[in-house]
């Protein structure tokens, strides 16, 4: 499997972004982890990587749960900015309110996972969604 430029996990729990690093780490699929501890954060960063011509992440892993700017309302800002769509976002949430993948649904969010991210999980968002770039490296 062919590596992803980077990845950036946006969740304000710490913990979770260490575990998440871990695995990430272990399976050797990033050349670039960034984080981001809120919604803001993670605007301010893409932009940031924009005015810097930097590449964006490949992939976006993203909490609903934060203080500040949640998922949801990240996700409504990121689809306002065409300059931040060539990212693959993931919902991820401890929660099981379905009116929370209600509303990731009819927000257009391509994925939702509950955590904790596994490496069954991860590896299938990789296999499923960047064929194309793991084939055209070979």
């Amino acid at each position: 499997m062919s590596k992803l430029n980077s990845v950036l996990l946006v969740d304000d729990n710490e913990t979770t972004c260490f575990i998440n690093r871990l695995l990430l780490d272990k399976l050797n699929i990033v050349q670039e982890l960034l984080t981001a501890r809120d919604g803001r954060a993670a605007l301010d960063l893409l932009q940031q990587r924009l005015n810097a011509g930097q590449e964006l992440p490949e992939l976006i892993l993203l909490d609903i749960k934060m203080p500040g700017m949640d998922g949801f309302e990240f996700f409504s800002e990121y689809k306002k900015r065409p300059e931040f769509a060539s990212s693959l976002i993931v919902m991820l949430t401890t929660s099981q309110n379905t009116r929370d993948l209600e509303q990731a649904k009819s927000l257009g969010i391509p994925f939702y996972l509950t955590k904790p991210l596994t490496p069954q999980k991860i590896t299938d968002i990789v296999n499923s969604h960047f064929k194309m770039k793991q084939s055209n490296s070979i």
